[in-house]
């Protein structure tokens, strides 16, 4: 039988962090991780999630050439899954997503950057899609992206907007 794989979330986002900060500083922007809850490890290829944070979070940084901020938060137990999920908001205070972009972003090959291959959110959202997971994206004062990965792999989940408030509190 094939070995199980088990991702540590935290162990990615911050490696991926690291590697993406040498182009952020040139840029002024700082990247910021904040954890809540403990952040179980997840059933899924660390190479895999990988890729889905590192696009994610590299098109945040890429939106800001004149400065700004990247935050990741991860939440455990994702509010309003219904399984046991993590969820991963990825924010930027970069120019946003117009809203003729909008409907286009998850499509292959669209882009709106200069030799960009458009794949990155394709690639993210079948990814977290066979793990069971989900993405949605708004861009008001910048751009949040927010994903559910399920703790364990299974069907597709939409994730519902992250809460005004976000405090924590279990309503």
């Amino acid at each position: 039988p094939h070995e199980e794989q088990v991702t540590d979330l935290r162990d990615v986002i911050e490696n991926v962090a690291s590697v993406l900060r040498a182009r952020a500083s040139q840029q002024n922007v700082v990247i910021t991780c904040g954890y809540r809850g403990v952040i179980p490890p997840l059933k899924a290829s660390p190479v895999v999630i990988r890729e889905i944070l590192f696009n994610v979070m590299q098109n945040g940084v890429q939106s800001m050439n004149h400065g700004g901020s990247l935050s990741v938060s991860v939440i455990h137990p994702a509010p309003e899954a219904e399984k046991e999920s993590v969820r991963v908001v990825v924010k930027d205070t970069g120019p946003g997503i117009s809203e003729s972009d909008m409907p286009n972003i998850f499509e292959p090959f669209y882009t709106t950057r200069e030799g960009g291959a458009g794949l990155g959110l394709w690639i993210v959202r079948e990814k977290l899609t066979d793990l069971g997971g989900g993405i949605l994206i708004e861009s008001k004062n910048g751009t949040t992206v927010t994903m559910v990965i399920p703790v364990e792999p299974g069907a597709a989940t939409q994730p519902a907007a992250p809460e005004k408030s976000e405090t924590g509190e279990q309503k």
